[in-house]
């Protein structure tokens, strides 16, 4: 599986809070499912560029997570 982006975002409870990310449109975010991500899964991904980022201490609903990120990126790179 190969995605192109230029910023590809994970977000994983095992990921880094303070990573320094390149906000560069577009920008694809994966949330992961119920049950979070397979190591498999992880590594699958990490291999394809995608960057494990941690926005809460907390496990997050998706729709909570969507909201998230979609703050987060419209504050990062301005979004109109």
């Amino acid at each position: 599986m190969r995605f192109s982006s230029d910023t590809k975002i994970l977000l994983d409870l095992k990921g880094d809070q303070q990573v320094n990310i390149k906000w560069i449109p577009p920008v694809i975010t994966l949330i992961g499912p119920p049950g979070d991500f397979t190591d498999e899964e992880r590594e699958l991904l990490q291999e394809n560029g995608f960057i494990p980022l941690r926005i809460n201490d907390c496990t997050l609903k998706t729709e909570t997570a969507a909201i998230s990120i979609s703050a987060i990126l419209k504050s990062q790179i301005h979004i109109r």
